[in-house]
């Protein structure tokens, strides 16, 4: 390095000079055998033979691709990828660096991004191959290789890097945006550690894609897009690497209309049928926003329960006019309302609300599970045992009137109001005015499995999952006989 410093500079007759004019260069010594060293002092230097870490090694082996490829031929030398990932692009990775250092990060950061580009390529591997390729990469993001990329791929990877560090510097302004991002970390950070799911990473290539597209953010189309993508992820399996391959593909296809997704949605055709029914519902919700931008707030907020999670198909049911296909915004509003009211927390689905429903017209809303028990022999049903079970609940044709004419009433009552307005119609109460009017009996059964002997007018509630055929497994249960 000297020897180049000295090569360079030496015919500057009046260096000393130019060096000086405003502060004369002072260097300081420091013993580094006294000295605490750590991984941060070899970011730039091998001097004592330290090993070289899996990204310096990838680093190296691209650059020199990327070399013989003339990929970086058009670019300035100051924006080649040689240049910047040892600067500008490092800079953004070493902000986020942690006990481990930095690297790991990076590795990710390419890892993910050659991902996503494997994925919506759709020519360059065979199906079998192309997901043992990407389960290898999202386990293990430093098996990573120069091989693994084309020209296409290298310059997604080019334009992910710049676009955080050029365009869109002040990364922590997405946080709010985000929506799945764990509030207090940056979209970056939270998607450059460890365990990254694919749906996160099919959200973070969402996020990167409209980046990369718009020079300027625009905070309400950005809050759009990432609200459409959400609703699409929290109502999907996406658990293998066959599932991420169909929704990122989804995603690369609505990428286009990202700068006004409920217009792009309303005017176009969507070839994907991954979410079919999601994607339906979206394309509903833009033409309503489309007709009256009024009502994207209204939708916005029904989106946002915890009940709905970004799926408001039972809402909208629950909004519209009868006999006719007209949305009720007053009623949808007061809908949400109520849902974020008794139905805000997947462990609060309370044996109160079974008690209401109960009371909603002939009380079988349990009728939409049902098997046979064989230790009393008779047909055995399920009282919607949580919240999962209560959004399927919600989306059967069959029963969900039950669900919606329950939530009407709760414009107006409490659910105390409904069940003490409860009137037993007959001298003799049956067994379900008995559990209706009777807090604690549900709580006998755990499982909310219970067990009808129609004939008999008998409710046998069951206290775990498994009832054994002897004795002892139907002395367990718990008996509720209607009052003859």
């Amino acid at each position: 390095m000297l020897n180049s410093i000295e090569n360079s500079f030496n015919d500057v007759s009046d260096l000393w000079d130019k060096l000086t004019i405003k502060k004369v260069p002072v260097f300081n010594f420091i013993d580094l055998k006294s000295f605490g060293l750590s991984d941060d002092l070899y970011i730039k230097m091998n001097a004592r033979g330290k090993q070289l870490s899996d990204f310096e090694n990838f680093k190296a082996q691209m650059i020199k691709k990327i070399q013989k490829q003339c990929w970086d031929q058009s670019r300035k030398e100051i924006d080649r990828f040689s240049i910047k990932v040892d600067t500008i692009w490092m800079d953004l990775f070493w902000k986020l660096r942690s006990t481990d250092g930095f690297d790991e990060r990076y590795m990710r950061f390419i890892a993910n991004s050659l991902i996503c580009s494997l994925a919506t390529d759709g020519k360059t591997l065979p199906k079998d191959i192309l997901i043992k390729k990407l389960q290898t990469l999202h386990g293990n993001p430093n098996s990573i290789s120069p091989d693994d990329f084309d020209k296409r791929s290298y310059e997604i990877l080019y334009d992910w890097l710049d676009c955080y560090m050029s365009k869109h510097p002040d990364i922590t302004k997405l946080i709010d945006l985000g929506l799945i991002i764990p509030s207090g970390e940056s979209v970056i950070s939270d998607c450059t550690g460890n365990n990254i799911t694919w749906e996160k990473l099919i959200l973070f290539y969402a996020q990167t894609g409209y980046l990369v597209k718009y020079k300027k953010l625009n905070p309400s189309a950005f809050s759009d897009w990432i609200t459409v993508v959400r609703n699409v992820l929290q109502n999907s399996t996406i658990d293998s690497a066959e599932q991420f391959i169909y929704a990122i593909n989804l995603i690369k296809e609505l990428l286009p209309g990202s700068g006004d997704i409920y217009e792009y949605l309303e005017n176009t055709t969507i070839n994907s049928n991954f979410a079919e029914l999601q994607m339906k519902e979206e394309k509903r919700k833009a033409k309503l926003i489309q007709v009256d931008s009024c009502n994207k707030a209204i939708i916005h907020k029904a989106e946002d329960t915890n009940f709905s999670r970004g799926h408001i198909t039972f809402s909208l049911y629950c909004a519209t006019k009868e006999g006719t296909e007209q949305i009720q915004f007053d009623i949808l509003e007061k809908t949400t309302s109520v849902l974020n009211q008794y139905f805000r927390h997947d462990n609060d689905l309370s044996d109160e609300v079974r008690r209401a429903l109960f009371c909603i017209g002939n009380g079988k809303f349990f009728e939409y599970w049902s098997s046979w028990l064989y230790a009393v022999n008779c047909p055995k049903y399920r009282l919607i045992p949580d919240m999962k079970e209560l959004r399927k609940f919600a989306d059967n044709p069959g029963y969900r009137h039950y669900l919606k004419q329950l939530i009407e009433l709760l414009f107006n009552k409490t659910l105390a109001d409904i069940i003490n307005d409860y009137s037993i119609k007959r001298d003799k109460p049956t067994w379900k005015d008995l559990i209706i009017k009777n807090p604690d009996l549900l709580a006998k059964t755990r499982s909310k499995y219970i067990a009808l002997d129609e004939e008999k007018g008998i409710c046998y509630l069951i206290p775990g999952t498994r009832v054994s055929d002897d004795k002892a497994g139907i002395a367990r249960l718990v008996k509720v006989a209607s009052i003859v």
